[in-house]
């Protein structure tokens, strides 16, 4: 018997490839801004991001949060079709969004961690009423810090991303065990509830007594509208 060709794109593998890079340079970003804070207390005469509230954090992590659950659906989506009888639909969901080269996705990671470092700057400048004098504010007043810094952050939140996915293509057949589990015990659970909700709920019949509580508020019965 032939072996199913194992699938190697789809919609699942391009949104779990979107989701990685988004992932990893809100987080990266967010490091990196809160390295260069901590770091131009120490190394700066004048460190642009000090009396300033950091609230543009909270909302990039939401985003790298938001990209994380998204990367997360699409892998358990590519799961679930693999426990339905898609062969190979997970390995090659994973297999498909593998980067073909570390070096050039952590360059993309850095790259696009770029404007959202200065973005967050601009919005915490903005939210405090300070005004912007230069590029330099937007990086803590260093360019020199808040590259290495970036560069520092991006390097290690690819290196994690990149591991976690070797993880799950090393350990697919176990993952895709634990939800075959929660498959089955999703269809048992429907299969016992389907006869219950087919019998439907006993009805009370109805007493001279709660009729009278029905009539006797400040409407009539139906019968003295007429």
């Amino acid at each position: 018997m032939k072996r199913p060709v194992v699938p190697s794109g789809g919609f699942f593998a391009q949104a779990l490839r979107f989701a990685l890079p988004c992932f990893a340079a809100c987080a990266a970003a967010v490091l990196a801004h809160l390295a260069i804070d901590i770091a131009g207390d120490y190394v700066l005469a004048k460190d642009a991001y000090d009396a300033l509230e950091h609230g543009s954090r909270w909302t990039v992590s939401l985003l790298a949060f938001v990209a994380a659950c998204g990367g997360l659906w699409a892998i358990l989506r590519a799961a679930v079709a693999e426990a339905r009888g898609r062969f190979g639909a997970l390995r090659g969901v994973l297999s498909a969004a593998a980067p073909a080269s570390p070096w050039r996705f952590c360059a993309v990671v850095a790259a696009f961690s770029i404007p959202v470092l200065l973005g967050m700057a601009g919005l915490d400048a903005a939210l405090a009423g300070r005004p912007v004098d230069d590029l330099g504010d937007l990086v803590g007043g260093s360019f020199i810090l808040a590259g290495s810094m970036l560069a520092l952050c991006a390097g290690l939140v690819s290196g994690g991303v990149l591991a976690f996915l070797r993880l799950l293509c090393r350990h697919h057949r176990a993952l895709l065990r634990v939800v075959e589990s929660f498959v089955r015990l999703a269809l048992a659970f429907v299969a016992a509830a389907a006869p219950l909700a087919a019998r439907g709920m006993p009805r009370r019949a109805r007493t001279h007594s709660s009729l009278r509580r029905c009539t006797s508020g400040n409407r009539a019965p139906p019968a003295l509208l007429a």
